[in-house]
C-alpha cells in the first residue's frame, strides 16, 4: 500500500500540471487564432500517427518550452479542419481543447481536388500539314461535288493527249479512260471538307490541279477512293505524292499518320516531282488499199445483126478460121462448135 500511495500522488499532480497546462492554453487561444504561421504535429515517434503525447509536446514546446511526461500516451491525431493543406496552430489547440473537454473531435470533410484544365494540345504538323485522324463530320454524298464532264477535254489538251500517268499509258480514245480525282472525293470530305461550303465541294471537284486520267480498271478497281498509305501508282509516285501534298495544303485537308509516313518514304527519293510522261508508240504506216480495176459492163445483144450493128469487135474461134462474137454477147446465138464463139464469119 505504501509503494501505490505514491503512484497515486504523483498521478494527481500530472493531472493538475494537465489541468494548468490546458487552461494555459484556452487562455491564450484567441491570440493564437490570430497568431501567424503554422504549427505542424509531427509523428516522433515514427508509428505512422501523430499521438497525443506528440500532440502535447507540440503545443508545450510552443508556449512554454517544459518537457512532457512521457506516461501522458495515447490516441490523439491532428486534424486539418479549414482544408488548408497543414495543421495549423489554432487547429492542434482545438483538438487538445476538445480531448480533454470530452467533445467529439471534427473529421473534415474529404475534399476533391480540383480537376485540372489540361492545356490545349498543338496539333502535329507535318509539312504545313495538321496530323489528324479522318473525321467523318457529315454524310459523304458524291453529288455534294459534282464536276463537269468538259474537265475531261482540258486534260487531254493540257497532256497533249490521253494520257494515263499511273501506267504511263497513251490511250487512243477518250472512251478508254475515266476522270480520276488523285485525292478521293470522299477522302477530301473526310479529311475536313465535311464542314466546307457547297461552293469549296465543287471547287475541288473541278480542280486540275487534282485531275487526271486513268484506265478504268485503276480507276475503279484498284485506285478507288484510297489514300498514299493503302495505293502507289507504278509510274510518277513523286508527282503523285507531291500533288497530294499541295493539294491538301490549298484546301486546307488534314492528313492521317499513316499516309504521311507513306508520303515521307516517297519524297525522300525524288529528285523531281514533275510528271513524267512515257514515249509515245510509234504509228506504223497504212498499207495503201489498190484500186480495183474497174470491169467494163458486159453488153447482152439479142442477135448478131445487133452486135455487128453496135461495132463491137469480133475474135476468132477456137476451132476453125471463124470470126464472131464470145456467146455471152448473143446468148441467142448457136454455137455449133462449142468454142465459146458465135455468129462466126470470115475474117473481115
Amino acid at each position: 500500500m505504501a509503494r501505490i500511495l505514491p503512484l497515486f500522488i504523483m498521478a494527481g499532480v500530472i493531472g493538475v500540471a494537465l489541468t494548468i497546462l490546458v487552461t494555459l492554453i484556452l487562455t491564450q487561444e484567441a491570440a493564437a487564432q490570430t497568431e501567424q504561421g503554422s504549427l505542424a504535429c509531427v509523428d516522433s515517434n515514427n508509428n505512422g500517427k501523430v499521438d497525443r503525447a506528440e500532440v502535447i509536446d507540440v503545443i508545450r514546446q510552443y508556449f512554454s518550452g517544459d518537457p512532457i511526461p512521457a506516461q501522458e500516451q495515447g490516441s490523439l491525431t491532428c486534424v486539418d479542419l479549414n482544408n488548408n493543406g497543414r495543421v495549423d496552430r489554432a487547429e492542434v489547440i482545438d483538438v487538445i481543447r476538445q480531448y480533454f473537454s470530452g467533445d467529439p473531435i471534427p473529421t473534415p470533410e474529404p475534399t476533391t481536388a480540383p480537376t485540372a484544365t489540361p492545356e490545349p494540345t498543338v496539333a502535329e504538323q507535318w509539312m504545313g500539314l495538321t496530323i489528324a485522324t479522318e473525321d467523318r463530320c457529315s454524310t459523304y454524298d458524291p453529288d455534294d461535288y459534282p464536276y463537269s464532264a468538259s474537265v475531261e477535254d482540258d486534260i487531254v489538251a493540257a497532256y497533249g493527249g490521253v494520257y494515263g500517268p499511273y501506267t504511263g499509258t497513251w490511250f487512243q480514245s477518250q472512251t478508254e479512260t475515266d476522270i480520276e480525282h488523285i485525292i478521293a472525293r470522299s477522302e477530301a470530305h473526310d479529311s475536313g471538307l465535311c464542314e466546307a461550303t457547297g461552293i469549296i465541294r465543287r471547287q475541288f471537284a473541278n480542280d486540275l490541279d487534282n485531275l487526271t486520267l486513268a484506265s478504268p480498271s485503276v480507276n475503279r478497281h484498284q485506285k478507288v477512293a484510297k489514300d498514299a498509305a493503302e495505293w502507289l501508282p507504278s509510274m510518277n509516285q513523286c508527282w503523285f505524292a507531291d500533288t497530294i501534298v499541295k493539294t491538301r495544303e490549298k484546301y486546307g485537308l488534314t492528313i492521317d499518320q499513316a499516309e504521311v509516313d507513306a508520303l515521307e518514304d516517297i519524297l525522300a527519293d525524288c529528285t523531281s516531282v514533275d510528271l513524267i510522261f512515257a514515249p509515245r508508240p510509234s504509228t506504223p504506216t497504212p498499207t495503201p488499199t489498190p484500186t480495183p480495176t474497174p470491169t467494163p459492163s458486159r453488153q447482152v445483144y439479142a442477135s448478131c445483126e445487133a452486135a455487128e450493128t453496135a461495132g463491137e469487135p469480133r475474135i476468132q474461134g477456137s476451132r476453125g478460121p471463124g470470126w464472131g462474137f464470145p456467146a455471152w454477147m448473143v446468148p441467142s446465138a448457136r454455137d455449133g462448135d462449142s468454142d465459146g464463139v458465135v455468129c462466126e464469119q470470115a475474117r473481115p
